[in-house]
C-alpha cells in the first residue's frame, strides 16, 4: 500500500512538472477526423469566479497560491468526479491575464497547464475557452492581447488532439451579425498563425444566440468548425412548463437536424438546489421539464453534445453563482443526485450494476464480514479477518486492479468484522478499527505510512466507562479532521466515539436497544446517519446528526426506514448529498443482498426511500455475514460480501 499511494502522488507531481517543461518540445500527434455529429461530447464546465477580462481566472479549487504540483492533484480529483458521472469533455476557462499576465493580472499559465495536462492524462478532452469580453459593449477589449494569448496556448497545445479551442465566450456585441464572423473568427482562423485544425475549434454564437447559429453555419469560411449555443432553464425557456414546450424552444434555437450535426451546447443548465426531482416525469417545473427535453433533443431528436454549466462553481452568500452547480467542490459530492440519471441518459452513459460478482485479489479464508472505505475517486480499500485473528487488506487504485492482500497483525483478536473510514477530500488518509475480545476499541491509520508505528501497531481507544464493547464497529468521516465510530455494548446500547485529530476520542451514549451492529454513513460535512436492527419484526432504527443537532435526540432513534427481515447487520454508504444506499441479507434462507435507497422522490421536494428492498442481488454462494458498502464518488457504489466458502465477493454500480 505504501508504494501504491504515497509514491503515486510523487510520480504524479513529477509528471506534471515534466509535462509543463516538455509541452513545447513534444511532437504533434495526428488529428482525429471530424465526427458525424457532436453527440460524443459529454461535458462539464470547470468554472471560475473571475469572469471579467482583466481578472486572472482560477477554476474553482485553484487559488492564487496553488502550485502546479498542487493543481495536478486537484485536477486528478476533478477528473475522477467527471468520469464518475460520464463526463469526457471539460470546458476550461482562460483569458490574457491567466496566460500572459496581461492587464496587470498575475500569470497563472503554469498552474492552468498542470490542470489541463492532468485532465488529458486521465483520458478527458479539454475545451480551452477564453472569457474576455468588455461588459459594456460585448466585444473583445484588446485584440493584441487576445492574439498573444492564443499564440501562447497554441504553442503548447496546437498538436494535442485531446485539446479544443473556443476562441471567445459569448461575444454579444458584434452587429451586424457578419462582424462576428468577419472581424473575429476569420482573423482567428487565418491571420494569427493558429495551428489547431478546424475540427478542434468551437465558435460561440454570442449570448442567448445573439448571432443565429444558421448565420455562422452558412458562412463557408467557417466550415469544419463546431458551433455552440447556451440554453438555460430561465429567460426564454423558463416560461415553458412542459417538456414539449421546452423541446420546441430548443429546436427553434438550433434550426434543423443538418445544422445540429455541427452544434454542441457548451453551456446549459438548470437549478440543482434541493427539492427538485429530475426523474419525475409528471413534473411541470420549468427546470425539470427543461432538463428532460434537453435529454430528448440531444439523444434522440437531433443527436448532439451538451456541457453542463457549471460542474464546479464557488459558492456565494446569495446562492446565485452556484444554484446550477453539479458538484459541491472537487471530491466533495453532488448537490442533486436526481439530475445525473437524466444527463447520463442524454449522453448514453447510464450507470448500471456490474454483470457478475468478482473475487478481489482471489481473497479467501475469511471468517467475518468486511470493512471498506475510499479516500478518493477510483480508490477503495477492503479489510477482513481470517481464522488466525489478523486483519487482511486489499486495495484498488486508479484502474490498476486489486493488490495482493496484506496482513495487519492484531494486538488482540477481533470479536468480529473491522471498520474502515476515509474522506474523499483527504487523499492518502484512512482509519481502521476493530473491537477486541477484551471489549475495547482498537485503531490504526494510514497517512503515507501506517501509524502509530507500522502495519502491526494499534492504539487502544478503550471503551465507555463501565461498558464492554461487542460485535463490529462502524466508522465514517464527514470532513478533514473528523472521525466517527459507532460500537455496540454488551447491553445492546449504542455508543459513539468521535475525534477531531484522529488520536483522542470521546465517547457518548446514543441510547437505543438493538439486536445487531450499527451501519453508518455521511453524505457531507456535519451530517452523520446510523442504522441498526431493533426489537420488533423487521424494524430498522435510524438516528442522524445534522447542523449540530441529533435527531430525534442524542439518545433516541426513529423507525423511519423501510422494514426488512435482515439476517445480519446492515451496510450503508453515500455517493452524494441527500443520497443513502442501504444493503441487507434477506430472501430464502438469507441467500440474496437486498437494496434500498434514500433520494429525492417527490415533486414537493420531500426526500423519501426508494426500492424498499425490492432490488436484490445473488452472490455466487450463500452469504455468511452482513454486506459491506462504500462509494468512491457520485454514481458509484461497491458492495462486498463474505461467502459461505470464506471468499470475498464484490459487485459494483457505476459507469
Amino acid at each position: 500500500m505504501k508504494k501504491c499511494s504515497s509514491d503515486y502522488f510523487i510520480i504524479k507531481t513529477t509528471m506534471a512538472i515534466v509535462a509543463i517543461a516538455m509541452a513545447l518540445l513534444a511532437p504533434a500527434p495526428a488529428h482525429a477526423s471530424l465526427p458525424a455529429n457532436t453527440a460524443g461530447f459529454h461535458g462539464g464546465n470547470w468554472s471560475s469566479t473571475g469572469l471579467i477580462g482583466d481578472t486572472t481566472m482560477y477554476p474553482y479549487g485553484i487559488t492564487s497560491s496553488t502550485t502546479p504540483a498542487e493543481a495536478t492533484n486537484v485536477a486528478l480529483t476533478a477528473a475522477c468526479d467527471f468520469k464518475a458521472v460520464g463526463i469526457n469533455f471539460v470546458r476550461f476557462p482562460v483569458n490574457p491575464c491567466t496566460v500572459n499576465g496581461a492587464d496587470g493580472g498575475p500569470e497563472n499559465w503554469a498552474v492552468s497547464q498542470a490542470c489541463i495536462n492532468e485532465l488529458v492524462a486521465q483520458g478527458l478532452n479539454v475545451d480551452i475557452c477564453c472569457w474576455y469580453i468588455d461588459q459594456t459593449n460585448g466585444q473583445i477589449p484588446d485584440g493584441g492581447l487576445w492574439e498573444a494569448m492564443w499564440q501562447t496556448i497554441d504553442g503548447v497545445y496546437g498538436g494535442n488532439t485531446n485539446v479544443y479551442y473556443e476562441p471567445i465566450n459569448e461575444p454579444w456585441g458584434y452587429t451586424p451579425e457578419s462582424k462576428l464572423s468577419d472581424d473575429v473568427y476569420q482573423f482567428f482562423l487565418n491571420d494569427y498563425g493558429i495551428t489547431k485544425p478546424k475540427d478542434h475549434i468551437i465558435l460561440d454564437c454570442g449570448f442567448n444566440n445573439q448571432v443565429p447559429i444558421s448565420s455562422l453555419y452558412n458562412d463557408a469560411n467557417l466550415d469544419g468548425c463546431f458551433l455552440t449555443t447556451h440554453p438555460y432553464a430561465s429567460g426564454t425557456f423558463g416560461g415553458n412548463r412542459s417538456v414539449y414546450g421546452q423541446e420546441t424552444n430548443l429546436e427553434a434555437q438550433i434550426g434543423n437536424s443538418t445544422i445540429a450535426k455541427r452544434v454542441m451546447m457548451t453551456e446549459c443548465g438548470a437549478c440543482t438546489l434541493n427539492g427538485l426531482d429530475y426523474n419525475d416525469t409528471s413534473s411541470t417545473d420549468s427546470n425539470v421539464c427543461f432538463v428532460q427535453s434537453l435529454v430528448t433533443v440531444c439523444s434522440t431528436t437531433w443527436p448532439m453534445g451538451f456541457t453542463w454549466f457549471p460542474a464546479y462553481q464557488a459558492p456565494d452568500l446569495s446562492g446565485v453563482l452556484n444554484q446550477k452547480t453539479m458538484f459541491n467542490a472537487p471530491g466533495e459530492g453532488v448537490l442533486n443526485p436526481s439530475l445525473f440519471p437524466q444527463l447520463q441518459s442524454g449522453w448514453g452513459r447510464n450507470a448500471v450494476w456490474s454483470s457478475s460478482w468478482d473475487n478481489p485479489a482471489s481473497g479467501s479464508g475469511f471468517t467475518t464480514a468486511f470493512g471498506a472505505c475510499s479516500w478518493g475517486s477510483e480508490r477503495e480499500d477492503v479489510f477482513g479477518v481470517k481464522s488466525d485473528g489478523n486483519i487482511y487488506h486489499t486495495w484498488y487504485f486508479n484502474g490498476s486492479g486489486w493488490n495482493a492482500w496484506e496482513e495487519h497483525q492484531c494486538t488482540m483478536a477481533p470479536t468480529n468484522a473491522p471498520a474502515a473510514s476515509a474522506n474523499n477530500a483527504v487523499a492518502n488518509r484512512e482509519d481502521l478499527y476493530f473491537i477486541g475480545t477484551d471489549g475495547n476499541l482498537y485503531h490504526q491509520y494510514y497517512n503515507g505510512a501506517w501509524e502509530p508505528s507500522g502495519l502491526n501497531s494499534w492504539n487502544n481507544l478503550g471503551a465507555p466507562a463501565g461498558v464492554t464493547l461487542v460485535g463490529s464497529p462502524s466508522a465514517t468521516s464527514w470532513s478533514a479532521g473528523r472521525y466517527d465510530v459507532y460500537a455496540r455494548g454488551s447491553n445492546n446500547t449504542i455508543y459513539h466515539a468521535y475525534s477531531s485529530d484522529g488520536l483522542t476520542y470521546y465517547w457518548t451514549d446514543q441510547g437505543g436497544s438493538v439486536t445487531n451492529d450499527v451501519a453508518s454513513e455521511s453524505w457531507g460535512a456535519g451530517r452523520l446517519d446510523g442504522f441498526a436492527m431493533g426489537t420488533g419484526t423487521g424494524a430498522i432504527w435510524h438516528q442522524y446528526y445534522s447542523g449540530g443537532t441529533w435527531y430525534p435526540t442524542g439518545t433516541t432513534w426513529a423507525q423511519n426506514t423501510p422494514e426488512t427481515n435482515a439476517l445480519y447487520s446492515l451496510a450503508a454508504c453515500s455517493w452524494g448529498t441527500n443520497r443513502i444506499d442501504l444493503f441487507d441479507i434477506n430472501g430464502p434462507s438469507g441467500s440474496v443482498v437486498g437494496h434500498a435507497w434514500y433520494d429525492f422522490a417527490t415533486t414537493s421536494g420531500s426526500p423519501a426511500w426508494g426500492g424498499n428492498w425490492t432490488q436484490t442481488f445473488s452472490p455466487p454462494v450463500k452469504p455468511a455475514s452482513g454486506p459491506c458498502a462504500t462509494s468512491w464518488g457520485v454514481n458509484r457504489v461497491d458492495i462486498f460480501v463474505l461467502g459461505s466458502d470464506g471468499k470475498c465477493y464484490h459487485l459494483y454500480w457505476g459507469i
